[in-house]
């Protein structure tokens, strides 16, 4: 596979995840609006519009910011949650089982990084599909589909923080 299908991979899957990330967050909202306090509360956005606030105030700094966000943050994911595991179980093993151990295990490890319930959830079921884009196309897939979907959400972020 060379590098132009890898890149067209990950933005494929990347907007795959977006869609069900969407999805997921439009039945949680609409969820909660019935059951009420029965389901946690969300507050990754909240928090993330906490942060915006204090970086906002120095251009330089709400740039590293977005640039982490949208294209270091998830280099650096990949590279520990899928490309490191998943390279490490291949070389000792051919099982297909182990392997996917060790993919859901990671998966599971990358939504409790996301922290709130939701973003955990969201990260998680993301983390297998990344993980699926890994095995398809390597780190360079996955790297794009992960900034992909960052991207996304680094964007509908700021228009909430600035048209608010």
């Amino acid at each position: 596979m060379n590098l132009k299908e890898r890149v067209m991979l990950g933005l494929k899957y990347g907007l795959l995840i977006v869609v069900f990330s969407s999805i997921t967050n439009v039945l949680y909202y609409t969820a909660t609006k019935f059951l009420g306090s029965m389901l946690p509360e969300d507050r990754s956005i909240s928090i993330e519009l906490e942060l915006l606030e204090k970086v906002s105030q120095n251009t330089y700094i709400l740039l590293f910011v977005i640039l982490f966000l949208t294209v270091l943050g998830p280099f650096f994911e990949e590279g520990l949650f899928r490309w490191l595991p998943i390279t490490i179980i291949r070389r000792f093993t051919k099982n297909k089982v182990a392997v996917w151990i060790v993919i859901v295990s990671s998966s599971v490890l990358f939504g409790l990084a996301h922290g709130e319930p939701l973003a955990m959830f969201v990260a998680g079921c993301s983390g297998l599909m990344l993980s699926h884009v890994f095995l398809r196309g390597g780190i360079i897939s996955s790297w794009v589909a992960h900034s992909f979907i960052n991207i996304v959400a680094t964007a509908l972020l700021l228009i909430q923080f600035y048209y608010k």
